[in-house]
């Protein structure tokens, strides 16, 4: 019997993601699973993954919303964590951020084979510190 595509994204989130457990990239990757469009396949998410957890090793993720339907499945998830690693290409802050991501995933005989991302990256540059507070609410920037 096939897993249901939102128990496999759920898995992806929030256990190969969010508890970093790479044990389980053969299980739930796609060997053509493509990131934005872009083939990018198992290293590419193990790779990720670790750069994310080096910035932020107290990372967090929860889901949000999830919804499915057949093989596509839409997720936005919260990302908690704290800035204690040189993370694209800013060094440690030491500060805490929150942020959200939305992934729209589709699963192929079990396993997530596309996942199209869109992230609050300018909020987590704000909470970094990278930017200003007053980024989006300064007329004169």
């Amino acid at each position: 019997m096939a897993v249901p595509a939102e128990m496999v994204v759920r898995q992806f989130v929030l256990e190969l993601w969010g508890n970093r457990r790479v044990d389980l990239v053969d299980e739930l990757v796609h060997p053509e699973y493509k990131a934005d469009g872009a083939v990018a396949g198992r290293v590419f998410v193990l790779d990720n993954i670790a750069r994310m957890h080096a910035g932020f090793p107290d990372l967090r993720i929860e889901i949000t919303h999830l919804v499915a339907d057949g093989d596509s499945v839409a997720v936005l998830f919260g990302l908690v964590g704290t800035h204690e690693g040189k993370f694209g290409g800013i060094e440690p802050t030491g500060r805490s951020i929150r942020f959200r991501e939305a992934g729209f995933f589709r699963v192929e005989g079990g396993k997530v084979i596309e996942g199209d991302f869109v992230s609050d990256g300018l909020g987590a540059r704000i909470q970094l510190g990278v930017l200003p507070e007053t980024f989006w609410t300064d007329p004169h920037r």
